[in-house]
């Protein structure tokens, strides 16, 4: 049976039209609901890294507002404890005396651990002073300025002899954070 020229067309048509079709098919749609899936991890991507960010946004807030409160040496990094327990004793008495009292004893008083910071713990020294009425207040500006963080745990005040208003014996119980494993 002869095929026409109006044949030929119509079955170019038909094999045209089930080629595009397949392609569709096969190519176009796989292809779009790919990209679909793409838009939307995009999409859950970039709302978390927005909340991310506010995270760290809040952090940074944070941290500035307890350097206002603890000073400077909040932002320095931990040390590693052995280094820690070596040089702490002598910047408390560093500070301490820059602040007017007269350091006597420096006591470590060992290291307690942190529950809620595994790997950091905490290298506690009892300081014995002396000073005038003036100078508590100024050790205790300069502790708020030092480089390293000072933490007072304790203060105990006394007079050195009674009556006497102008020398007062000071004992400080003061702790810094340090790193446990000797990475820093």
């Amino acid at each position: 049976m002869p095929v026409n020229e109006r044949d030929k067309r119509a079955i170019l048509l038909g094999v045209a039209v089930i080629g595009l079709g397949l392609i569709i098919r096969l190519v176009v749609m796989p292809f779009a609901a790919h990209w679909q899936e793409l838009r939307s991890s995009a999409s859950s991507c970039e709302q978390r890294i927005s909340l991310i960010e506010q995270k760290l946004n809040r952090r940074d807030a944070l941290i500035e507002r307890q350097c206002v409160r603890f000073g400077p040496g909040l932002r320095t990094p931990l040390e590693p404890v052995e280094i820690t327990q070596r040089l702490f004793p002598q910047t408390v008495q560093k500070v301490l005396g820059k602040g007017g009292l007269g350091v006597s004893s420096v006591e470590p008083q060992g290291i307690r651990k942190l529950r809620e910071a595994p790997g950091v713990v905490m290298v506690s020294l009892r300081v014995r002073c002396n000073g005038g009425p003036d100078s508590l207040p100024q050790a205790l500006a300069e502790v708020q300025k030092a480089e390293q963080l000072i933490i007072i745990d304790s203060i105990d005040l006394s007079m050195t002899q009674p009556g006497d208003r102008k020398s007062w014996s000071v004992t400080l119980l003061v702790s810094t954070p340090a790193l446990v494993g000797g990475e820093s």
